[in-house]
């Protein structure tokens, strides 16, 4: 199977959220979409990074609720790996591990 596959089941709508928003912006998005991440846009790149509920979790519990008021860009992953939609499942799975 390839990633093609699981996008034409699933849907290829994907969630964004510009750099400058808070952590709050992105947790409310978060929830209202009951998705896990956000992908971070910035008009210059394709993909600039990406927030996860985890990232939320680690500055609230590092920096305090201060952090919710933060824009996303100070506590997004910048390294983001990326597939095709011919990529092998197996692999996506190796990347992701």
């Amino acid at each position: 199977m390839i990633v093609n596959r699981i996008l034409s089941l699933k849907g290829r709508d994907v969630a964004t959220i510009e750099p400058s928003r808070t952590l709050s912006e992105a947790a409310k998005v978060l929830a209202e979409r009951r998705i896990g991440a956000l992908l971070i846009v910035d008009g210059q790149r394709p993909v600039a990074g990406i927030i996860s509920e985890r990232d939320i979790v680690r500055a609230v519990a590092n920096h305090g609720a201060k952090a919710l008021e933060e824009p996303v860009s100070r506590f997004m992953t910048e390294k983001v790996l990326t597939c095709t939609g011919e990529t092998p499942i197996p692999h996506v799975m190796e990347l992701m591990t």
